[in-house]
């Protein structure tokens, strides 16, 4: 799994409707917001390597550090795509190195079950009985030079735990602040014809940073 861009929603506070127009007020980042930001990485740093269902119910109860939870959504949705990524379980990456030792197509998961599959459906006509499942396994996980164990793991795990989260990439909170607005402003632009923006508060390091980032961005 990868964080994608789509994934990057960002909330107003506020909006009306005006004679030309529509006002909109974004909740902007800023240097107030810098510490919080630190307890809220300290939190997802602690729980690197966690399985993509851990990861759901850790975000269901991570704790509220901004009062607007929108715009604390908004931060973590921004870290995580920016500092995080899926990878195979690295348990599951062994067995898999061993049994691509002998069968170079089976890189992964999905082609493992292929695997598993083709062999019922010739020797078993596409069915195992219950009282034949360890057989099966045995002979199966023999061919392969593994476990009968592993392989049952493997074959009953869904995708979700097959993939852990790693972070690749330290979480700087300034950084933090900075990518947040800078794609907060690539969202009004991307989705208005014309424009007066005010950006209240911001640091003066931060606005150079976009106001360059807008400069050289293609």
């Amino acid at each position: 799994m990868v964080f994608s861009s789509k994934d990057l929603p960002y909330s107003y506070i506020a909006k009306k409707r005006q004679k030309d127009g529509v006002s909109v007020e974004f909740d902007w980042a800023n240097e107030t917001d810098i510490q919080k930001i630190e307890k809220l990485t300290a939190l997802l740093n602690k729980n690197i390597n966690i399985d993509y269902k851990s990861f759901k119910e850790l975000e269901k109860n991570i704790p509220q550090f901004f009062h607007n939870s929108k715009k604390q959504n908004c931060l973590i949705t921004t870290i995580f795509y920016h500092f995080f990524h899926f990878e195979q379980n690295p348990k599951t990456e062994k067995i898999l190195n061993k049994i691509s030792e002998k069968y170079l197509h089976i890189e992964n998961v999905e082609n493992l079950r292929l695997f598993v599959w083709d062999y019922i459906s010739k020797y078993y006509q596409g069915f195992v009985e219950k009282n034949q499942r360890s057989t099966a396994l045995s002979e199966i996980s023999n061919d392969f030079d593994i476990e009968p164990r592993q392989l049952n793991s493997i074959l009953w795990s869904d995708y979700d735990s097959e993939k852990i989260l790693i972070r690749y990439r330290p979480i700087k909170p300034k950084i933090v602040v900075y990518l947040y607005n800078f794609h907060l402003l690539e969202t009004i632009l991307r989705n208005s014809t014309s424009i007066t923006l005010s950006v209240p508060n911001l640091l003066g390091y931060i606005t150079k940073n976009l106001i360059f980032k807008l400069k050289f961005t293609p």
